[in-house]
């Protein structure tokens, strides 16, 4: 069912993104800026478009491509990952809102879901490509590094901090990288309820951005198979049950941010190890 859903939103994200030749602005998933000329630069956030472009190409079940629409598609992933790479700033960090903000979120997302795509494409890119993009990936994690979030407790971010620097682990296999990954870690757990197991959103409880923290989280999980974080992640599932509504709505105005979203991926992977995460996706999937 999510597949069939999906397919609805491909051509929009071809369509955000600047692919002609001759264009400076090449690569940019951020249309708004390049097309329209509505802000005054391009967003860093846009580019995880690209791990949609790399996940087509590597699912060849639910994909066909010849020759030439692969060739045009890998073009046109590297050109994503060229322009990221310009937007970053000197000392590593991403903007999202204005320029020289230095946000975690941009960077943290941004990477994760770049250097996942990498992951997927590294050898099928050109070594020009890789060497760009894996620099920029590693300027990015020792940045996330050395630096937080001060302006609140958002665990979503901070999860996405923490799965980003575990995919640059796995692409460097440098160790400094999980001391920096288990610094946000521990932020999560230190600020997760031990009662009741949601995750901190500014000041309370949100399903909607725990669903989806609970997706980097679970990526996390997958690559480690860490029990701290699936006992983490237990606690957080059978606190999220209680707000799948029987109309298929979910969460709502008594969150601490109001959200109605839900990310199900955490949940259909988790369903193999964790009895409510197995409803929650059957949920999900029927309320689709």
């Amino acid at each position: 069912p999510y597949l069939k859903n999906l397919e609805n939103y491909l051509g929009r994200i071809f369509s955000i993104l600047d692919n002609e030749v001759l264009s400076e602005s090449r690569g940019s998933f951020d249309r708004t800026w390049w097309c329209w000329k509505f802000t005054d630069f391009s967003a860093s956030r846009f580019q995880e478009g690209g791990f949609a472009l790399a996940w087509i190409m590597k699912s060849k079940k639910y994909f066909k491509f010849n020759n030439a629409e692969r060739k045009k598609l890998l073009s046109a992933f590297e050109n994503v990952i060229i322009f990221w790479s310009s937007l970053q700033n000197n000392d590593g960090s991403f903007n999202e809102a204005y320029p020289y903000e230095r946000s975690l979120a941009a960077t943290a997302f941004s990477t994760f879901y770049l250097a996942s795509a990498l992951e997927l494409l590294k050898d099928e890119v050109s070594e020009y490509v890789l060497s760009k993009g894996m620099n920029t990936i590693k300027e990015a994690a020792d940045w996330l590094s050395r630096n937080d979030e001060h302006h609140g407790i958002l665990s979503n971010h901070l999860a996405a901090a923490a799965a980003a620097i575990q995919v640059t682990f796995d692409l460097t296999n440098q160790q400094k990288y999980l001391v920096s990954r288990n610094k946000f870690l521990d932020k999560i757990y230190k600020h997760q309820d031990f009662n009741e197991g949601w995750y901190m959103e500014y000041s309370g409880a949100d399903p909607g951005y725990q669903s989806h923290c609970m997706f980097y989280l679970t990526d996390i999980f997958k690559r480690t198979q860490n029990q701290r974080l699936l006992r983490s992640l237990e606690m957080s599932c059978d606190f999220i049950i209680w707000f799948a509504h029987p109309d298929g709505t979910f969460g709502g105005e008594y969150a601490s941010r109001g959200t109605k979203f839900s990310f199900p991926a955490a949940f259909e992977y988790l369903s193999s190890y964790i009895q409510s995460a197995k409803k929650l996706a059957h949920y999900f999937k029927k309320m689709i």
